[in-house]
């Protein structure tokens, strides 16, 4: 992405192979998209979800509501807020056993 400046270690990829990432995973950041969400739950794996728009924010309440994961705003979000989700259901162990649950 030419104009862009990433923090270092950050990888930018046009393609990845999601499924083999996700089951490395400990989060998985997702707009809410709902294949995005299927494949995060098949790979059980907690989340913290950013709904942009369409039916994503539905799914991501989906998300929240069943305890998979955490939602935060996309547009009003700061670092600091993704960053506190993000260990928040990396080390609290029930997020990860509702995703196992569902």
């Amino acid at each position: 992405m030419d104009g862009v400046d990433f923090p270092p270690g950050t990888l930018v990829r046009p393609w990845v192979p999601m499924l083999e990432l996700l089951s490395r995973a400990r989060v998985m950041i997702t707009h809410a998209g709902a294949n995005s969400v299927a494949e995060a739950i098949q790979a059980e794996v907690p989340m913290v979800v950013a709904p942009i728009l369409d039916a994503q924010p539905p799914v991501a309440k989906r998300v929240v509501e069943t305890g998979c994961g955490l939602g935060v705003s996309y547009h009003h979000a700061a670092p600091a807020q993704i960053r506190a989700a993000v260990d928040r259901v990396s080390e609290e162990p029930a997020f990860r056993l509702r995703v196992r649950e569902m």
